[in-house]
């Protein structure tokens, strides 16, 4: 039987959902030794439940994309983390701040592995650590060999591509260029936030869990990536989502990326604010509102909430801070 690691984000839900699948699979079927689930994120903290449930209810009062069922049954997820789902199952987890560092090679060398399944790694694997393993694969929020990188979801949606989805890969030397082993898409519904189509996209490959053990198991070779790729990185995703100098943009653009990416740093005077909604205006009537190339934008919410409410969380969190 193969030995098998698991690789993935103590932060990150999309690993909630796919790992708790893959060790309930794993555990009625026996397809794979696992004996070991990989923390790979470097700045594991440990979850504020209070903080997320308020999130949720000012996300859930204030903003109407987010009272959907499929948002409503996710919250499951965003309450465990791997070291729960890998306490239910008996695996141990291990933190690894980095993958490429020579205690993880040696960690790999020490135990063995043939296996190896990411399931939401925001690490990128070294050459000698993909050699270490006898097959190595990798799920991608998209549909490869498109939007390779992070935050595939809303930059599909900033492109107006018609569909999204997710892919099952092996890796390789490039980023998320390996050979495609499972693919699945659906329609971009711009009535859903880019974070509920995240959670229908993980739910689908989840579906596909079964399927992928097996190929995993038969060291299936997959079939090449087809067409023109493209990728987008750290400094991407900076660029876009913060916004020194508004004037210098269109008020489509603004409201384009606001409409992907659901948060963008805005500065409004001398601080930059997290926005999350604004609209047109004809004209600047106070603190919160924006000039543009083409004309005015309205701020009516920063962080999911009344600019209001808001400011009144700051004073709160400043006297906290201060106490």
């Amino acid at each position: 039987m193969d030995r098998c690691i698991i690789f993935g984000d103590s932060n990150s839900f999309i690993t909630n959902i796919l790992l708790e699948e893959i060790l309930k699979l794993n555990k009625k079927h026996k397809y794979f030794d696992i004996i070991y689930i990989i923390d790979t994120q470097r700045e594991y903290k440990p979850k504020n439940f209070l903080k997320i449930l308020a999130i949720l209810f000012v996300k859930f009062i204030f903003n109407k994309k987010f009272r959907t069922i499929t948002l409503i049954k996710s919250i499951k997820f965003l309450y465990t983390d791997l070291y729960k789902i890998g306490k239910k199952y008996r695996i141990p987890v291990k933190k690894v701040s980095s993958i490429k560092s020579k205690e993880f090679l040696s960690f790999l060398e020490q135990n063995k592995v043939d296996v190896g399944i990411a399931v939401g790694c925001p690490q990128i694997f070294s050459s000698d650590v993909i050699r270490k393993f006898k097959y190595l694969v990798n799920y991608h929020n998209s549909l490869l060999p498109k939007y390779r990188g992070l935050c595939a979801t809303s930059w599909s949606i900033y492109y107006g591509e018609k569909e999204t989805g997710f892919t099952f890969h092996i890796v390789n030397d490039g980023i998320d260029e390996g050979n495609i082993l499972i693919q699945g898409g659906f329609p971009i519904d711009n009535r859903r936030s880019a974070f509920e189509m995240e959670i229908i996209k993980t739910e689908m490959a989840k579906q596909k869990l079964l399927e992928l053990m097996i190929k995993i198991k038969n060291r299936e070779e997959g079939e090449k990536q087809q067409g023109k790729g493209s990728y987008w990185g750290r400094k991407e995703f900076e660029k876009i989502t913060i916004i020194e100098n508004p004037e210098e943009l269109t008020m489509h653009e603004i409201l384009k990326r606001l409409e992907a990416f659901e948060i963008l740093k805005i500065r409004i005077g001398r601080k930059l604010f997290p926005v999350t909604d604004a609209v047109y205006t004809n004209e600047q009537k106070g603190p919160f509102y924006i000039k543009t190339k083409d004309g005015f934008l309205k701020i009516k919410r920063i962080l999911y909430m009344p600019i209001s409410l808001y400011l009144l969380y700051l004073k709160l969190f400043k006297r906290r801070n201060n106490a």
